[in-house]
């Protein structure tokens, strides 16, 4: 598998146990949208704050979604 940093653009190739071995990174979010992320070594920070800032966007729409439909 080749792998691109979504922070820098480095690429990587190898199955995924060797390039978690090499300090990459890749989340792969399903529901209720597909987003990857993915991240080498020097930007494990970014991908978290990506990922926080994603679920954080998700849950204030579904609570949008909630008061909403309770009105």
């Amino acid at each position: 598998m080749k792998v691109t940093c979504n922070y820098c653009g480095r690429t990587a190739r190898g199955n995924m146990d060797e390039l978690i071995d090499l300090g990459w990174s890749r989340a792969i979010v399903t529901a209720p949208f597909q987003r990857t992320f993915t991240a080498c070594g020097r930007h494990q920070g970014d991908l978290l704050v990506d990922m926080l800032t994603a679920f954080a966007g998700v849950r204030e729409r579904l609570g949008r979604r909630r008061r909403d439909h309770e009105l």
